[in-house]
């Protein structure tokens, strides 16, 4: 069963271009990570009011990957679809050393 995610975002840092081997072949892998608002227009103000969000790390492999990569920077809103999934692991460092934390990701 696939998980259908389709949403608008904006990249959190600049994104990365490695290459990744592959069935003996080197493939292009791009990586980046978007926050995903739920803001909404509060008609009677004007004003976006924030209602959460989340963060995701957003893969895009091969041809594409390569090519859409120098058009990419911190800050610009993206269109994502792709297939969704959460994965769990415990946090080493930082202020949520020692947590249990839970990752999505998009390809």
């Amino acid at each position: 069963m696939r998980n259908l995610f389709t949403s608008e975002g904006n990249i959190g840092q600049e994104p990365t271009l490695k290459k990744q081997p592959i069935d003996g072949d080197m493939r292009h892998v791009l990586e980046l990570n978007v926050k995903f608002n739920f803001d909404r227009l509060n008609k009677a103000t004007g004003e976006y009011e924030d209602r959460g969000g989340f963060w995701a790390k957003v893969t895009l492999w091969g041809k594409r990957a390569e090519t859409i990569f120098p058009l990419l920077k911190t800050g610009m809103r993206v269109l994502v679809v792709g297939e969704i999934s959460q994965h769990n692991y415990v946090a080493e460092s930082g202020e949520r050393a020692g947590q249990l934390i839970t990752a999505t990701d998009v390809n």
